[in-house]
């Protein structure tokens, strides 16, 4: 299996602190991985929060892992609590499977032949002022290598769009480099 993550820009949305963690550790029993998202702050309200995992894997058997968000044991409906690698492929809680896959695959659990690739709310754990948090991953019984983790987090960082209402040349006509420039925005 192969992944590849496209960001993006919705000008409709909120502002939010997007980033990628990649790598591909192994995580077994005795062996477990921890990562630190930085770089964020969290608003005081209006908090909103995405996870995604790319996850490889190679049984269907095998549970007792567990992926930690601030020592939370992230789940859902596709992904309990004690098996949250357990091939599947999921936004939300529902499975994923979309016309035109080849082969298109169900997206439960068990469906991805060894693949995980989720997206899971951590809205609820994110608290206001937040600007770090850890992941940790661990096992009992399963192996597994983490291919990446892909956050959305709205971040309370100021918005630079503007429009330029005016703009004087102080030093006066011809503009010319060395001049000096006042701008009055919005």
């Amino acid at each position: 299996a192969w992944s590849m993550v496209v960001l993006y820009e919705d000008e409709t949305q909120p502002l939010r602190n997007l980033a990628v963690f990649d790598g591909l550790d192994g995580v077994f029993s005795g062996n477990p991985q921890t990562v630190t998202l930085e770089q964020f702050q969290v608003p005081n309200e209006g908090i909103d929060g995405k996870l995604g995992v790319i996850a490889y894997e190679g049984d269907a058997q095998a549970n007792g892992d567990q992926l930690l968000f601030e020592g939370t044991a992230l789940s859902n409906a596709m992904n309990p609590a004690n098996d949250f690698f357990n091939s599947s492929r999921s936004f939300l809680g529902a499975a994923v499977s979309n016309a035109g896959d080849l082969p298109r695959l169900t997206g439960g659990p068990r469906s991805m032949s060894g693949y995980d690739l989720d997206v899971v709310d951590i809205s609820t754990l994110l608290q206001p002022g937040l600007s770090t948090a850890t992941l940790t991953a661990s096992s009992t019984q399963d192996v597994y290598w983490l291919g990446a983790f892909i956050t959305s987090i709205t971040t309370f960082s100021p918005n630079f769009v503007t429009s330029i209402k005016t703009a004087t040349d102080i030093d006066g006509p011809p503009l010319a480099p060395g001049h000096t420039l006042e701008y009055t925005i919005l």
